[in-house]
């Protein structure tokens, strides 16, 4: 066991355990194994889009937006998964090692964000491919304010950020007058950043489901399918984010924030994967939309003529509570640095 550095020492090098040395949780193990199968499925999607990009020309913006958001993801995938076996093992650290725990658990809220630009930016590309008229063109305006959801979102990642950074502070340097507050606030904070995501990818749910049913039975097959896959990644993000807020609503309106009434292993496990398999599904069916055309070797037509493809989207989602509250919490709404005990 490391010895204990002397008390002359600054506190963000003091060395510490990872977790809480009770052994190998069953479902952080099994989480970490969906973890690196996610990471994985990531990088297939990676190379694929990649490969689809040498073939199709694509919005820049697209290109950029998909790019990031992915290698965002894949990064903070690996390394709340590696933060985790450490955590198991028990690993020693020095407290410095929470603030870069802080900041790479964050981008996984910075993929998501970018995520839902991507797809708003692709059903821009739809739209304007798809020529004036129909449901297409009613959901312009819509579009438009939606988009501007994403800085917004920016912001409130940069404010729980901060927060989270400057209760991780509290701790370390032992000032916690006031910690129940800044923890509450990192709730409410974020529970509002819930809602407006949700806001966001319902009115995207909404389109998608609404072109569907006006589509039917008035296209052939090739023009249907990026509407289908528009609707798959609808519903993956719709049903993702409203589990989250539904139940990080019901915790942040319960009596007892304490760790005592976090979700169970079992119900944080189904959680978690619920969220990486909606995001696989998102991420992939957008590489699908573009690359569809290219599967035809043509251009998919409407039957007044116009282009109903879309550019195909090329290769390339926190985030934020202190563990000290929570165990091993990997989902994007409880994922603050590891918890740590002195050596």
């Amino acid at each position: 066991m490391p010895r204990e550095v002397g008390s002359d020492r600054s506190p963000w090098l003091r060395k510490t355990y990872l977790g809480r040395g009770s052994g190998w949780d069953p479902y952080v193990l099994a989480g970490i194994v969906f973890e690196i199968i996610t990471v994985l499925a990531l990088v297939g999607i990676l190379v694929w889009s990649g490969f689809a990009r040498k073939r199709l020309s694509q919005s820049r913006s697209v290109t950029l937006c998909f790019t990031l958001a992915i290698w965002f993801a894949i990064i903070s995938f690996a390394w709340i998964a590696l933060t985790a076996i450490l955590a198991e093992s028990s690993a020693v650290v020095l407290e410095l090692y929470s603030i870069f725990d802080i900041i790479i658990r964050s981008f996984r809220t910075v993929a998501d964000i970018l995520l839902l630009v991507t797809v708003l930016l692709s059903i821009g590309a739809y739209m304007t491919n798809a020529g004036a008229g129909g449901p297409s063109s009613s959901f312009k305006p819509m579009a438009k304010k939606l988009a501007l959801c994403g800085p917004i979102l920016g912001i409130f990642w940069l404010v729980v950020l901060a927060l989270q950074l400057a209760l991780l502070v509290q701790i370390v340097e032992g000032k916690e007058n006031n910690l129940l507050d800044v923890f509450n606030a990192l709730l409410k904070i974020h529970f509002v950043y819930d809602l407006l995501y949700l806001i966001v990818v319902f009115g995207i749910c909404c389109w998608t489901l609404v072109l569907s049913r006006s589509a039917r039975g008035s296209t052939g097959p090739r023009a249907k399918a990026p509407i289908i896959l528009f609707v798959i990644i609808g519903l993956s993000l719709f049903t993702r984010q409203i589990w989250f807020t539904v139940t990080d609503g019901l915790f942040l309106l319960s009596t007892d924030n304490s760790s005592s009434n976090r979700p169970s292993g079992a119900l944080n496990f189904a959680r978690q994967m619920f969220y990486y398999i909606c995001t696989v599904i998102a991420y992939a069916a957008l590489v699908a939309v573009g690359s569809r055309r290219e599967a035809h070797g043509e251009n998919t037509v409407s039957e007044n003529g116009n282009e109903a493809g879309v550019p195909r989207v090329a290769a390339p989602e926190p985030s934020w509570k202190r563990e000290s509250y929570s165990n091993h919490s990997q989902d994007p709404i409880h994922n603050g640095p590891q918890v740590t005990r002195d050596v």
